[in-house]
């Protein structure tokens, strides 16, 4: 795989340069993620497909060579999908084709990272924007960062084999120093839950290969170099912190590979390609055994996006 910045550094607009990294100190955990915004709330869910084409249309990008258009937690959960057998995790998305571009937006996931909204889930997304705050600004907010509360994200085209993709992740934040607003200076955080003392040795090492396979796929999509991995507790305290090189993830595993889960991707998206026709709609979803069933769909709120997208040059 090969991945390069769209775009560099220098055109990101000052307001909306990825903050500093500003990790706390072991004397300052534990750390309560609990705060009064944890509290109800609304998890951001707006299309990844239409923050990616809106930044297409006002930097005049062309997609004319541009196969596939997803967002990075897309590409995440569908690559790891020969590996989800085990671990009772589904997904569904819905695909739209336009002028030989596909256009590919995650509607569900279910499984050992549940991402359908709950009210528990609702707060363990809020503890993961405080960690988030946390790491960037020691919790004190990000004075004059305007960009903040648009999602601001990093645009990547991806190169599998043939197929060209164009996705875009948050990035959140960077190392002090050196050259800045590059994207070996950027830093991925991740926060999970504690493994418990009761739970059998074989349960803790199997979550184990989940977690590093999940956080080297989320790393690797955007090339990422480095992250820091915070561990919680059930009600919100975060207790250890971890820096985490993504290339020591490669070689610390027996149970995946990351060619197996790049080459997957790859095989999927020309699968994809070849099994669908300009100006239609599908969906697509995995039963949790491995087997992606691809079906026609009635034009829905995707297909309206790209069309409605008429900035968008494919010359």
């Amino acid at each position: 795989m090969t991945a390069w910045a769209v775009h560099s550094g220098d055109e990101i607009p000052p307001n909306c340069k990825i903050p500093h990294l500003h990790p706390p100190t072991e004397e300052q955990l534990p750390l309560s993620l609990r705060t009064e915004r944890t509290s109800g709330g609304v998890v951001n869910q707006t299309s990844a497909v239409e923050r990616i084409l809106t930044w297409a249309g006002a930097t005049e990008y062309s997609l004319k060579d541009i196969d596939v258009v997803a967002g990075r937690n897309a590409l995440r959960r569908v690559s790891q999908t020969p590996y989800y057998r085990g671990e009772k995790v589904t997904w569904s998305a819905n695909l739209a084709r336009h002028q030989d571009t596909l256009f590919l937006e995650l509607t569900k996931a279910y499984g050992w990272r549940e991402t359908t909204f709950c009210p528990l889930n609702y707060e363990i997304a809020a503890w993961g924007t405080v960690f988030e705050d946390i790491m960037t600004t020691g919790g004190k907010g990000t004075p004059g960062y305007d960009c903040r509360d648009t999602n601001i994200r990093v645009p990547r085209l991806i190169e599998l084999g043939s197929i060209k993709t164009l996705t875009n992740g948050k990035v959140h934040s960077q190392t002090p120093g050196g050259q800045q607003d590059v994207i070996s200076n950027y830093v991925d955080v991740k926060l999970r839950e504690e493994y418990h003392e009761t739970a059998r040795q074989s349960h803790i090492e199997f979550m184990d290969e989940n977690r590093k396979r999940d956080t080297w796929t989320q790393c690797a999509l955007l090339g990422i170099e480095t992250v820091f991995c915070g561990e919680r507790t059930k009600d919100g305290t975060l207790i250890k912190l971890e820096e985490i090189w993504t290339e020591h993830l490669e070689h610390r595993t027996t149970l995946w590979k990351p060619e197996g889960v790049l080459s997957f991707l790859e095989n999927l998206l020309v699968w994809l390609k070849d099994n669908t026709e300009n100006g239609l709609s599908y969906t697509l979803n995995n039963n949790g055994r491995s087997e992606i069933v691809l079906e026609p769909a009635e034009h829905g709120d995707l297909m309206q996006i790209v069309l409605s997208s008429t900035q968008l040059s494919y010359e």
